[in-house]
Order: structure tokens, then C-alpha cells, then sequence
């Protein structure tokens, strides 16, 4: 079991996948903040990722994925990645 540090971590880390991503993808939409759907993901009953969407566009980010990708339909046209955000941040 994870030590409630390691919780504490993965959830504002999760916190800050959501807010990177729905924001994106609501200006690449054109959209409300809103209207971006969450999806979580999972795998064997655990937690494995996050899918975003809103009309056309998606993002996803598996845990421990390095980054955010951004997609049109199949199309990559973006990438966040989450250690220059910590960056920036600190």
C-alpha cells in the first residue's frame, strides 16, 4: 500500500493532468472548459490513465506517462510535458 506522501502526490498530480489538459483542449475546441469530457481509465479494477475529450480532439495520459499527448481524431498535434510544468511551477 502507498504511503499517504505517495497519495498525496498522485493526486495533486492528477489534479494538475486534468487542469493542463482540459484547458487545451477546450482552446483547441473553441469550447468551454466545461464541456471537456473526463474519462477515467482503468485496468484489472486500478487506475491506469485519464482520457479528455471534446468534439474531435483528445488527450490522454497513462500513470507515470511523462507527458500529455493531444490528438485530432488519430492525429497527434500537440504534447505537454509534465516535468517542464513542475518546472515552471517550483
Amino acid at each position: 500500500m502507498p504511503k499517504l506522501s505517495d497519495k498525496r502526490i498522485f493526486t495533486e498530480q492528477l489534479a494538475n493532468v486534468s487542469q493542463l489538459a482540459i484547458a487545451r483542449l477546450a482552446r483547441y475546441s473553441s469550447s468551454s472548459e466545461n464541456e471537456v469530457k473526463q474519462i477515467f481509465l482503468f485496468a484489472a479494477k486500478r487506475f491506469c490513465g485519464i482520457r479528455f475529450e471534446q468534439g474531435p480532439f483528445n488527450a490522454r495520459w497513462q500513470f507515470g506517462d511523462a507527458s500529455i499527448q493531444f490528438n485530432r481524431g488519430s492525429q497527434m498535434i500537440g504534447e505537454i510535458p509534465l516535468a517542464e510544468q513542475s518546472r515552471r511551477a517550483a
